[in-house]
């Protein structure tokens, strides 16, 4: 559904699945879980949307996951465990990466619909590690 709320600090999102709320964002992290997620902790990332940008220790992401275009630029993805991962280059040069819990429902092409709705603004700031 498209979202009309107050847009956190770092990020900007075009949309949100239905039922699910931001849950909390700073510069590195904007978190997003289903309304009556039993963790309220928007620094703990499992079983939510999480966008952020690539560590700032990283410089790409693994040549060997897939590749997943997001708005006809470059991008890649992959499945790890419970966690869907899309990581893709914005206008600016910057990698962004993309987080969904696999129960969601997406597929690699829902995920990168999402994540062509996402803006990085100049408050986002990459973590290390």
């Amino acid at each position: 559904m498209a979202w009309k709320g107050t847009q956190p600090p770092g990020y900007r999102v075009a949309w949100m699945p239905k039922g699910w709320v931001v849950q909390g964002s700073d510069p590195y992290a904007l978190t997003i879980a289903p309304a009556g997620a039993k963790d309220k902790d928007p620094h703990v990332f499992l079983g939510k949307l999480v966008v952020m940008l690539q560590s700032a220790d990283a410089t790409a992401p693994p040549a060997s996951w897939a590749d997943q275009l997001v708005n006809g630029r470059p991008g890649k993805f992959d499945v790890q465990g419970d966690t869907q991962i899309l990581t893709f280059k914005v206008a600016g040069g910057q990698w962004v990466v993309v987080q969904a819990p696999v129960v969601l429902g997406w597929d690699s092409a829902e995920l990168a619909k999402f994540a062509g709705g996402v803006q990085v603004l100049a408050a986002a700031q990459a973590g290390r590690g």
